[in-house]
């Protein structure tokens, strides 16, 4: 079987569960920008916080995720019954 987008798509709303891996620079800020919290935001910070993005773009040079593994995201990922794990890589 060819996995194409639309056929993980169907599958992930097929399983009904699932694990999104989502993160970029925003994941630096930990849902906060210039001592103002904004929960519940995530990658919309920069829109919600109104971040200009000369001042977005300086946090490039301080993400670096060394310490990322995808295996371990995927076994503790298979331990919790997560069917479908899908990636989704942000500019």
């Amino acid at each position: 079987m060819e996995l194409t987008l639309e056929s993980n798509k169907d599958r992930f709303r097929e399983a009904r569960k699932g694990l999104f891996v989502h993160w970029g620079l925003y994941s630096l800020l930990a849902g906060e920008w210039k001592g103002k919290k904004y929960p519940w935001f995530g990658e919309w910070i920069m829109h919600s916080a109104k971040i200009p993005i000369r001042e977005y773009e300086k946090l490039a040079s301080q993400f670096n995720p060394l310490r990322f593994n995808a295996r371990d995201w995927v076994r503790k990922a298979r331990y919790r019954n997560e069917i479908c794990c899908v990636h989704i890589q942000t500019p």
